[in-house]
C-alpha cells in the first residue's frame, strides 16, 4: 500500500485511530519549511526595504526593519527609537567591518541560515550576495576577503559579540562545533583554531572576543576529542610540541592550563 493523502479525511481518522499504514508527511509543510520559503520571499524581494547598513568601502545593504525585532540590540534602537517608524532608519558599521561579513549576515537576518562559500584555491571570499548597492566602478567580486573557513566563522562569531547578535553567535558556533568535532582530523585546522582563539586581546588575529570562553573551550575539546579517537601517540606529541613552538610563551601557558583543567 502506498503512502496515504494526508489530506484525506478517511486518512487522517485511520491514522487518529492509529490504523494507518502510513502518511505522506511530506505532502504537508512544516512550520520550518513554511518559514523558510517566507523568508526567502523576502530576502529576494526589494519592496518593504527601509533600513540602510553602510557597510566599508561604501558598499549599502537595504533591509526590512521589521526583522530587525529582537535581534542585534543596535540595529533594533537605530530602527524603533521611541517607536517612532517614520524616518528613515540607517546604522552605519565601523571601518573594521567587511561587507562580506555583513552580506552573510543579512541573508541570516532572513533565512536563519548563511554560506561561506570560500575559494578554496586561494582561502577567500570573493561575491557579495545580497547588497543593495555598491559604490562607483565595482562590481560584487570586487570586494575579497582573505580568510578560510574557521576565519570566517570565528569572524562572524565576532561580530555577534560586537552586534549583541546572540543568534548569529550561536550559528556560527554551531558551524564550528560541527567542523571540528564531527569533521576535520586535520591537526593544521585544529592547531589554526587554537592560534586564533589564543590570541591577546586587542590582537588583530584574534578576530573575537570569545568573551564567555567558548570557541577557548571548543579548541580545547576539538584537540581531546581527537587525540582520543583519531591521533595516535606519535601525532599527538607533535601536534602538543607544535603547538608549543608556535605560540608564544603566554600564549603557551594559558592554551596548557585549560588543556589539563578540562582533561582533568
Amino acid at each position: 500500500m502506498g503512502l496515504g493523502n494526508p489530506y484525506n479525511a478517511t486518512n487522517l481518522l485511520a491514522h487518529g485511530l492509529k490504523r494507518a499504514s502510513c502518511i505522506n508527511y511530506a505532502q504537508i509543510p512544516t512550520t520550518e519549511q513554511l518559514r523558510k520559503e517566507r523568508m526567502n520571499t523576502l530576502l529576494s524581494t526589494q519592496k518593504g526595504r527601509d533600513f540602510f547598513i553602510n557597510a566599508a568601502y561604501g558598499v549599502v545593504f537595504k533591509i526590512h526593519s521589521n526583522l530587525l525585532i529582537g535581534q542585534s540590540k543596535p540595529f533594533e534602537q537605530v530602527a524603533y527609537p521611541n517607536n517612532d517608524l517614520g524616518a528613515e532608519k540607517k546604522v552605519d558599521l565601523p571601518e573594521d567591518v567587511h561587507p562580506l561579513l555583513v552580506d552573510r549576515m543579512v541573508c541570516f537576518i532572513y533565512t536563519s541560515a548563511y554560506s561561506v562559500d570560500i575559494d578554496a584555491t586561494n582561502a577567500k571570499v570573493v561575491t557579495l550576495q545580497h547588497h543593495t548597492s555598491l559604490p562607483p566602478n565595482t562590481n560584487r567580486n570586487s570586494f575579497e576577503l582573505a580568510m578560510d573557513y574557521t576565519q570566517f566563522q570565528v569572524a562572524m562569531y565576532g561580530l555577534g559579540e560586537q552586534l549583541e547578535y546572540s543568534t548569529l553567535m550561536s550559528y556560527a558556533f554551531s558551524r564550528l562545533v560541527q567542523y571540528f568535532l564531527h569533521g576535520s582530523k586535520d591537526q593544521s585546522r585544529v592547531k589554526q583554531l587554537i592560534k586564533i582563539v589564543f590570541q591577546p586581546r586587542g590582537s588583530p588575529y584574534r578576530l573575537c572576543k570569545d568573551e564567555v570562553g567558548a570557541l577557548k573551550g571548543l579548541g580545547i575539546a576539538a584537540v581531546l576529542v581527537h587525540e582520543k579517537l583519531h591521533w595516535s601517540g606519535l601525532l599527538r606529541d607533535q601536534f602538543r610540541d607544535l603547538l608549543a613552538d608556535e605560540l608564544d610563551q603566554p600564549m603557551w601557558k594559558e592554551y596548557w592550563a585549560c588543556y589539563k583543567q578540562v582533561k582533568d
